[in-house]
């Protein structure tokens, strides 16, 4: 698929999944009238999309995240300065933006971060109030299991970014069976996952989806989110 289309793809697929379920078959018709083949790639997307967000099990979950990989840019952002942060390796990308590991490079101290881009092909001004209203609301977080805001700016191309704790963990089922923890130790883990939840829920934010993503820290401490 050429890069054109990939990024056309992505960036409708970004949009319909936040219009209104009865409303979404409209929106694909209008923005994919000159492209037939668009459309029954998108349908199949949101298709994949609904059902997903209907089960608990997710097996098609490596099969989406594989196609979102496929259809990226080619262009990496690994080694660019991001104020006092080189940026490493990648973290992790998806259909709103990307995020890498990043350490400070200024000589003062020495700090590992996260930093998130929204992606180039996104930047039209309703992406760009979505993005700066989360960094607004991830600025008014203050849990110790919540990832906190350390900086937010853009780039000289105009590209937005915030800057955020890493955390270096593995996934929370993959922690509790690691350490092999009983019933009583891991529903005291939830817990902590919930009243990080919670605390977002009391700062308006709400999860599209709450699964066994969050991170722990070799410490055992949950970063419920990021």
């Amino acid at each position: 698929m050429p890069v054109a289309q990939s990024q056309r793809l992505q960036a409708l697929f970004a949009l319909v999944v936040d219009v209104a379920e009865g409303e979404r078959a409209e929106f694909l018709r209008r923005e994919c009238a000159d492209d037939p083949q668009l459309f029954e790639q998108l349908k199949r997307l949101v298709r994949a999309d609904v059902q997903l967000q209907h089960s608990t099990v997710r097996p098609v979950a490596p099969g989406l995240e594989a196609l979102v990989a496929r259809l990226a840019p080619g262009g990496s952002l690994q080694g660019t300065m991001v104020g006092a942060f080189r940026l490493c390796e990648p973290l992790g990308q998806g259909g709103m933006g990307s995020v890498y590991r990043a350490e400070r490079n200024d000589g003062n101290v020495r700090q590992q971060v996260a930093v998130k881009f929204v992606r180039r092909e996104l930047l039209d001004a309703n992406t760009l109030r979505r993005f700066q209203l989360e960094q607004q609301t991830l600025a008014l977080l203050d849990h110790p299991n919540i990832a906190r805001l350390i900086d937010a700016s853009a780039l000289a191309d105009g590209t937005p970014y915030f800057v955020m704790d890493y955390v270096a963990g593995i996934a929370i089922t993959d922690y509790c069976d690691r350490a092999r923890l009983g019933l009583r130790a891991r529903l005291a883990l939830f817990r902590d996952v919930c009243a990080a939840v919670s605390h977002a829920h009391r700062n308006l934010v709400v999860h599209r989806e709450t699964g066994p993503g969050a991170r722990v820290s070799p410490t055992g401490r949950d970063h419920s989110s990021r």
